[in-house]
């Protein structure tokens, strides 16, 4: 953050990361199929910016999260040195530092709800203007589904946190309207699922059962999804239901029993992994998993997406004692986009090991555990659990 022309490195604005974010998504996206020299920009300026502020500010970061997320960049360098590779595990790896390096700012503005509303703004305009006046061509239309739930989802802190509802919900009906022109199938019916869970009550997501219920689910999903497709689809009654229910509302009403075929190659060529790249992955550039659990084991292995998903555990589990002690708005808006966006991956991968490294569910993980750290700090200056305002 710059004030007095002076550069704060430990301080951040999230209306700042928050709209600079979904610009560069929507841009690094589109740059990635399209031209070279572009994507090769983007990346490199994320790339430095992610492993520069991480070391400025690196004692201010969970010394269990940065362990774990670097012994996995770690593992990936050496085995892209065994295949000859060491910059790509380097960028590709980017995605799962940035959020520690997002957990080491201070927010100053980040416990006023209305911070968040520009990201919002900027992300309707954006997707509307490539869905009715197209700017960028062949822009895929998945990921254009996707940038807008990453952005439009911080809406979901503007729901919870304001106190005049009104504004918020007519966003958030222009935010589906709009998501049913991106003709993005798994971010249309995931939209669905996180406009339930936004509209809960508090006290349910004080409930550790419910909770973790929410968290859980939305994680073994993604382990899941290619059994789960294969049971509808082998099911004439619920392959037809689905169809249905997707006409009313895309004309992609074509090929979703093809990504079966897709996930039956891949635990085809998973199952003929060696006990090294079963345990450590292949390495970066294998291709596309399409799925978080497939991609990561294709990168990673066993034990690096082990790490990965208990990295998603321990974020939950903050973001549950954020809520739960001290009625946290900001945190239960960012579990509940968190969740949508645990779910995207069952049919995909932006998560982890993503070229262009997406930035705003990063940020929601980084508000998170920047928030648990400076509670922490609180509760030991001043002694005491009730330190933040409970409304």
């Amino acid at each position: 953050m710059i004030k007095n022309f002076v550069l704060y490195t430990s301080k951040a604005r999230v209306l700042t990361l928050s709209v600079l974010g979904v610009i560069y998504a929507l841009f690094a996206s589109f740059s990635y199929g399209y031209s070279y020299s572009a994507f090769f920009i983007f990346t490199t300026i994320i790339m430095i910016y992610t492993y520069s502020f991480l070391i400025i500010n690196i004692n201010r970061i969970n010394r269990i999260n940065l362990y774990m997320i670097l012994g996995i960049v770690v593992l990936s360098i050496i085995n892209g040195l065994l295949r000859g590779d060491i910059i790509d595990p380097i960028t590709i790896s980017t995605s799962l530092v940035i959020p520690l390096t997002f957990s080491g700012f201070e927010y100053v503005d980040a416990d006023d709800y209305r911070r968040y509303i520009p990201c919002c703004i900027v992300t309707f305009i954006l997707v509307a203007l490539q869905v009715f006046r197209p700017f960028l061509s062949d822009y895929n239309v998945n990921t254009l589904g996707f940038v807008l739930y990453m952005g439009g989802a911080f809406g979901f802190i503007w729901i919870r946190g304001a106190k005049k509802k009104k504004p918020a919900l007519v966003s958030l009906m222009f935010m589906v309207g709009l998501m049913f022109k991106t003709d993005c199938r798994n971010a249309m019916i995931v939209m669905a699922g996180s406009i339930v869970l936004v509209f809960l009550p508090d006290s349910w997501y004080k409930n550790i059962k419910f909770f973790r219920l929410v968290y859980i689910t939305a994680l073994l999903y993604t382990i899941f999804t290619p059994a789960i497709l294969s049971y509808i689809f082998s099911n004439p009654i619920t392959a037809d239901a689905l169809t249905i229910f997707t006409e009313k509302f895309t004309t992609k009403t074509y090929g979703m029993n093809l990504r079966i075929e897709y996930y039956a190659r891949i635990q085809q060529k998973l199952s003929s992994f060696s006990l090294f790249e079963t345990l450590f992955g292949m390495g970066v550039n294998n291709g596309s998993g399409h799925n978080l659990l497939f991609q990561g084991l294709f990168v990673y292995g066993y034990i690096g997406t082990s790490l990965i998903f208990l990295f998603y555990i321990r974020t939950f589990e903050m973001a549950y004692r954020l809520v739960s002690e001290n009625n946290d708005k900001i945190a239960l808006g960012c579990f509940i986009a968190l969740v949508g966006n645990i779910l995207l991956q069952g049919a995909d991968e932006y998560l982890i090991c993503n070229h262009t490294c997406v930035i705003l569910p990063y940020l929601m993980m980084g508000l998170i555990w920047s928030r648990s750290i400076s509670l922490n700090k609180m509760i030991l200056r001043k002694g005491s659990h009730n330190v933040w305002t409970k409304d």
